[in-house]
């Protein structure tokens, strides 16, 4: 059955992120397997190297990219920080502005990435939306944007069963995981030029704040370890500050953005790779990517990540807000180079198993298939 997907996403042309990244993966993906996807987004003046590339090696998904209003225009100026009122404003007024490009062309399934982009599009359409993270409080904007949906999917339980348990839903919860590209992720030889290497948004949830605490108990035992994080965000100037007051700021290069070239380097360049997450998330995607180059993983035991890490086999999981933990984790890997090696090449191993994008859209295509044969689906595949 060959589908019409479009997948409406007003920051894919713009920003990258895990929300970003993943619905061009998976336009590639269905695009690869002969569906008919558009992308719905926003014209940026300045695209994201990531989407600048997604255009050029994809050129038979069709881009849809509607010119900001006045009123989007000044939303878009403003940056993303904590809060979720930029992204809902941004939702919202896009959401406005696309309704009659949806009323005039028909699509089997339109695929949303965050709740508020499901809210504005008509009833014509059979939405599809994924749900990538956990929300902190109840919101009406969720439950509005929730029930428009015709059919809802998340990327971990742990997500489903906090969307569930919020809203006290009783209609299924897709799981679809995301996956990884195993042949473009892959070990390679290479010298070791970082010890741990971090890959996110500079957030709170994020955890950084507890990889640069834990350094003063690692640097006792390690006093030339060598740190890289990589990203960029709100959070920025507070934790170069809490570097400087730990007295680490020789030990960590700050990197705010990078290609996807040198971000394979650096996981195949770094001899651990620490993601401290404390909320909010799901199976993180960079996480995923790590992994698949073989690096030997940390990370916490909340959220989605326990879903793919199984502590001790094929990373290591601590307790989140625990930097002594997080410490010990990481002097144990460094003084057991063997222990990482086995760790990494399981994580490999587990990645090539059942966490690529071609398994995983096998997945996902079941769903969207039967979601556009029944707007509202029953039962669970």
């Amino acid at each position: 059955m060959r589908m019409k997907i479009a997948i409406h996403q007003p920051r894919i042309s713009y920003y990258y992120g895990g929300g970003e990244r993943v619905p061009l993966e998976q336009a590639h993906h269905f695009s690869e397997r002969d569906h008919d996807v558009t992308i719905i987004t926003v014209r940026s003046p300045v695209e994201s190297a990531l989407f600048r590339a997604f255009r050029k090696d994809n050129p038979r998904v069709r881009i849809v990219c509607f010119e900001p209003s006045l009123k989007l225009a000044g939303i878009l100026r403003r940056e993303l920080g904590h809060s979720r009122r930029r992204i809902d404003q941004e939702s919202i007024e896009f959401g406005k502005m696309t309704m009659n490009f949806y009323k005039e062309n028909q699509f089997d399934i339109v695929a949303t990435h965050y709740t508020v982009d499901s809210l504005f599009i008509p009833r014509n359409q059979n939405v599809i939306l994924e749900l990538h993270g956990c929300s902190v409080q109840r919101r009406m904007l969720d439950k509005r944007s929730i029930d428009r949906a015709n059919t809802l999917t998340s990327v971990a339980r742990s997500v489903s069963d906090h969307w569930r348990s919020m809203y006290k839903l009783k209609r299924p919860i897709y799981l679809t995981y995301n996956g990884v590209d195993s042949l473009r992720f892959k070990p390679e030889r290479c010298p070791k030029r970082y010890d741990l290497l971090y890959v996110g948004r500079l957030i709170k949830v994020k955890g950084v704040d507890d990889l640069i605490y834990s350094l003063s108990t690692v640097t006792k035992n390690f006093p030339n370890i060598t740190v890289m994080i990589v990203g960029k965000g709100p959070d920025e100037k507070r934790l170069r500050y809490i570097a400087r007051k730990q007295r680490m700021i020789g030990h960590i290069t700050w990197r705010k953005s990078i290609s996807d070239e040198e971000l394979l380097q650096l996981y195949n360049m770094s001899r651990m790779c620490v993601f401290p997450s404390v909320a909010k998330e799901g199976v993180l995607t960079t996480m995923l990517e790590a992994a698949s180059c073989g690096a030997a993983i940390i990370t916490t035991k909340c959220c989605g990540m326990p879903e793919f890490i199984r502590h001790n086999i094929n990373g290591v999981l601590v307790s989140e807000h625990d930097s002594r933990a997080l410490a010990e984790a990481t002097i144990r890997l460094l003084e057991e180079p063997r222990i990482r090696k086995d760790l990494g090449k399981q994580a490999r191993h587990d990645i090539q198993n059942s966490w690529t994008w071609q398994k995983r859209v096998d997945v996902l295509l079941k769903v969207y298939k039967k979601s556009a044969v029944d707007k509202h689906v029953m039962t669970p595949i």
